[in-house]
């Protein structure tokens, strides 16, 4: 693949921490209101990574958010590798309405709303990641209410026919 074949984001967030203390009263502190954490994401394509993107996935209950065919028309396989991530909350539902449900975002093949670590993004909120070989098929999403949520998903993943996978 060319130099120019990847993907870039940039993160800027104000640092947020809600601490408990093992019962239900929690602490917020707020760090440097005024000021910003920033950062990138860059992952630079190589010869066996291939392009996923669908602009208009519609999320409802536990499912992979990755199916169907790459960019070059192969089929995505189970046990393709994610290199790089970009998940979008459009903040709509599939009939273009306005929605407020979060989606919930999971790594581990577990149930998204059950799952205590689950990634949660909000409508119009973004998630960018560069895991370290995360199988397909272990990424899975949901709604908060298991209504249609419609998301856009940008990813590289490494075609594990084009390594003997």
């Amino acid at each position: 693949m060319a130099d120019s074949d990847k993907i870039v984001g940039k993160v800027i967030a104000q640092p947020q921490v809600w601490v408990t203390d093992g019962d239900a009263n929690g602490h917020y502190y707020g760090f440097d209101e005024v000021g910003s954490v920033g950062g990138s994401c860059t992952y630079v394509a190589t010869l066996n990574d291939r392009f996923f993107y669908d602009g208009s996935v519609d999320v409802t209950t536990n499912a992979n958010l990755i199916t169907g065919d790459f960019t070059n028309g192969v089929a995505v396989a189970a046990d393709d590798l994610i290199q790089h991530v970009c998940i979008r909350h459009t903040g709509v539902d599939d009939n273009g309405d306005v929605t407020d449900q979060d989606i919930h975002v999971t790594l581990d093949g577990g149930a998204p709303k059950a799952a205590n670590d689950a990634i949660e993004i909000n409508p119009n909120g973004s998630f960018i990641m560069t895991p370290y070989n995360l199988r397909v098929d272990k990424l899975l999403v949901c709604s908060d209410d298991d209504s249609n949520v419609i998301v856009e998903v940008v990813a590289i993943i490494l075609d594990s026919s084009q390594i003997g996978g």
